[in-house]
């Protein structure tokens, strides 16, 4: 029979190795011999993540288990098949969708895997269209463990309004520590070697016996400054890139300016999780690498220089005096003990910690008794002894130190002489109360600091994921910078400023993605890629989708960029292949839903594109492009109610896209609500001042009411922003004609016709030719009039939005 432990360990040490075959060889000799469930869990992993995850399915499925590490496995693995029904019973134990277990009955099980589990189950839920349930066990994963991101992500996604503060809050440290151990398990696992990369926080910089000391490059590194002293040592934690300070002697300065000296090198990261904190206190090197500890300071080394008194009488008898002080003295210097003359204590050096045989010399050394004893206090208390025979003061017990604590502290000093053959002892007990409050412990530090990071972030992803792109703005650009200049933060400010319509600076925080990390490919990128068509950027489109196909050629994000690149060029049966392939690649992509909608739109499909827009939706009920697409075909089969609809509906998700309330205004006016129009207008003209179809579409209703003079001030502005546009001109003429400025009517035409020879649908040909012979008729009031060529693809893609 096989040892278990030296072959488990050696098939672990091959998966954190990533040598996938080494570990599936090994794990299955080793389970050959002996069958439990612990090696049915290492096997199943070993298969896994080598990707034979139906092969572990298979070993799992027909071996019976109950730890909850199996059971977890297996759910996870059904769910990457899509056997949803399967997962749920694996993390539950039941199947009854009348009444199900509660996330509270699952925690209780799964002890500290239970955030897992439950984010797991929510996923599960989410998929099958249970948001109710989803949400409920989402919102129990985080309370079971608040460092699970996507939990919160997907509340934000599922159109939850949640406070950040709710979840991401400071923990006990007793409550942290569970979370990275291996929890209630009937074997225990073995555990990965200690790498360099090991998410919990080192704090000794000792390497291990198995760990190379040349090749342990931590992510964040940082230089450890000794200055050390007689035996004093001061430890300081600073970042790399600060240039090296010579420290001065710790006796030459307080406690509070060494602190501050500590502070000013250490790293300004805030809030810190990464790294030691930033108030590291001074400890004590006894030789043997003992566990750092708060001390109080060195009462020579911090004796504040008191000019010394004349001596006085001595007293007749034996007397012992008690200085009690419970005010707290300055520079947090205790008592000094003088045991050298006043040149050598004025050297600033630490003569007084290393204690020579003169302080615990006898009484009767005749070179000692040729001193004066003194005891000072930095508050100005003094104690003296009065001359008879000249003695040596000596204190008669060593001072120990202490943690600097909230409780107080006695110290006693006991000062012993002799005068006249008698002696007298003097002992003065000084009582310290330091109000500073202990510090948390290192791993309390980085998880406060790793919270309050996810508060922030919190707050803008909330509200990013209800489309209040300002507030998401300004709270992502206050992140601190070194994490705001990462991918995943810079491609959220990204979306934000695309959605709110900042197409400029939309595209330079997408191209900062792109150069920082050049294989970065999320469905940001995808969103990219429609603001480089709605831009009309081909060369840039092209080259960006062609690079994301070359770094993942299985990323459906690679090929939605492909899809837009050629339905820019026009060539629409293309792109809608590629679109297809993205949907193959990952089926519930509900952007590659909506985008090949609009593909079929363009190509008078509209069947086809209504049912890729609901599909969409299945996948996604708050992708209000989606919506928007199945009011746009509504509305050119003139089913303006059913349009009205769903335009609402999209609304409902992004309350303040302008181009959306400007379709919904256009909608209103067929249906004769004029008045509406107008007011929806208004508003979305003042979310977006440079909306040029606002302003025109506008007009169009000023004028139609018969408002030519409201209207002619409203489309100069629209002529400073589409300056090149025919029908902006030509709208200008019709409402010359109804001022009954004929001159000015037929400069405009011409204007237009000069703009596009061909004439948009003959208006301006008709137009022209009625004003130049005087005809009565005019033309129709009621075709529907939009910016035409290039402004019309630009404006009314930006309606779509992600097309």
């Amino acid at each position: 029979m096989i040892l278990e432990e030296p072959v488990k360990v050696a098939v672990w040490q091959a998966l954190n190795s990533y040598c996938f075959n080494d570990a599936v060889f090994l794990a299955e000799r080793l389970y050959a011999e002996v069958k439990n469930e612990e090696l049915l869990y290492l096997l199943a992993t070993t298969y896994h993540r080598s990707g034979q995850t139906k092969r572990a399915y298979h070993h799992l499925k027909n071996n019976t288990f109950t730890s909850i590490h199996n059971r977890y496995l297996f759910a996870v693995i059904c769910y990457q098949l899509d056997k949803l029904r399967e997962a749920e019973l694996a993390l539950t134990g039941i199947y009854n969708p009348i009444n199900p277990k509660t996330p509270t009955a699952i925690a209780s099980e799964f002890g500290s895997m239970a955030g897992m589990a439950l984010q797991l189950l929510g996923n599960i839920y989410k998929k099958s269209e249970s948001i109710p349930r989803a949400v409920a066990h989402y919102k129990q994963s985080l309370k079971c463990n608040p460092f699970l991101w996507h939990s919160y992500e997907c509340l934000c996604n599922l159109g939850e309004k949640v406070d950040p503060t709710d979840y991401f809050k400071r923990m006990d440290s007793g409550k942290i520590s569970p979370l990275f151990q291996s929890g209630n398990t009937p074997f225990q696992l073995p555990q990965p070697q200690v790498s360099p990369l090991n998410p919990l926080p080192q704090y000794d910089n000792t390497p291990s016996e198995n760990q190379d000391p040349t090749k342990a490059v931590p992510l964040l590194t940082s230089t450890v400054i000794k200055t050390s002293t007689k035996g004093f040592t001061c430890q300081s934690i600073i970042n790399k890139s600060t240039p090296d300070i010579e420290m001065p002697p710790p006796s030459s300065i307080g406690r509070n300016a060494r602190q501050r000296i500590l502070r000013s090198q250490a790293s300004p990261v805030t809030p810190s999780f990464g790294l030691l904190p930033e108030t590291v206190s001074p400890i004590v090197d006894g030789g043997g690498g003992g566990t750092p500890m708060f001390i109080t300071p060195p009462i020579s080394s911090l004796a504040s220089k008191v000019p010394t008194k004349a001596p006085q009488k001595a007293p007749s008898k034996k007397t012992t005096i008690k200085c009690t002080s419970s005010q707290k003295p300055s520079n947090h210097s205790d008592v000094s003990t003088p045991s050298q003359s006043p040149r050598e204590s004025d050297g600033g050096t630490l003569h007084g910690l290393r204690r020579s045989s003169r302080l615990f010399g006898s009484a009767s050394s005749s070179r000692d008794m040729k001193r004066t004893p003194k005891v000072k206090f930095d508050d100005n208390v003094k104690v003296g002894v009065t001359p008879g025979r000249k003695t040596k003061s000596r204190v008669s017990r060593p001072i120990t130190t202490t943690p600097l604590t909230p409780t107080s502290q006695n110290i006693q000093v006991t000062t012993s002489c002799t005068t006249g053959g008698k002696h007298k002892q003097i002992n003065t007990h000084k009582e310290i109360k330091d109000e500073k409050p202990t510090l948390p412990s290192p791993i309390q530090q980085s998880a406060d600091g790793l919270m309050k990071l996810l508060v922030d972030i919190g707050k803008a992803y909330s509200a990013m994921a209800t489309y209040d792109c300002r507030k998401a703005i300004e709270l992502l650009e206050q992140l601190p910078l070194h994490q705001l200049t990462t991918s995943c933060m810079l491609e959220k400010l990204a979306i934000c400023y695309y959605e709110s319509g900042n197409n400029d600076m939309a595209e330079k925080a997408f191209g900062k993605v792109q150069e920082l990390d050049p294989c970065y490919i999320d469905e940001g990128m995808a969103m990219f890629s429609s603001l480089l068509w709605l831009t009309r950027k081909e060369m840039r489109l092209s080259s960006l989708a062609q690079n994301l196909v070359d770094h993942d050629k299985n990323s459906p994000v690679a090929w939605c960029a492909m899809a837009n690149c050629f339905s820019l060029q026009k060539e629409h049966d293309q792109a809608i292949k590629y679109l297809e392939r993205a949907i193959q690649l990952k089926p519930d992509l509900a952007y590659a839903y909506t985008l090949l909608g609009h593909e079929y739109v363009f190509t008078d499909e509209n069947e086809r594109a209504l049912s890729c827009f609901r599909s969409a939706i299945r996948y996604n009920e708050r992708h209000y492009n989606a919506w928007y697409g199945i009011g746009m075909i509504y509305y050119k089969q003139e089913k303006y109610t059913l349009a009205e609809q769903h335009y609402q509906k999209a609304l409902k998700i992004h309350p303040k896209h302008s181009v959306l309330l400007c379709n919904l205004a256009v909608t209103q006016n067929e249906l004769g609500k004029s008045k509406a129009a107008l007011d929806t207008l208004n508003k979305a003209i003042e979310l977006n001042p440079k909306n040029a179809l606002c302003k025109y579409q506008k007009a169009s209703i000023l004028l139609a009411n018969s408002r030519p003079q409201e209207a002619l001030v409203i489309l100069e502005d629209v002529k400073r922003l589409q300056s090149k546009d025919s029908l902006v001109y030509f709208l200008i003429g019709r409402v010359y004609q109804q001022l009954e400025e004929p001159h000015l009517a037929q400069m405009n035409f011409s204007w237009a016709l000069s703009l596009d020879p061909q004439g948009t649908n003959t208006m301006i040909k008709d137009a022209m030719n009625q004003q130049r012979f005087g005809d009565q008729s005019t033309v129709d009031d009621e075709d529907e009039f939009t910016l035409g060529d290039e402004a019309t693809n630009e404006l009314q893609d930006s309606e779509m939005s992600d097309s």
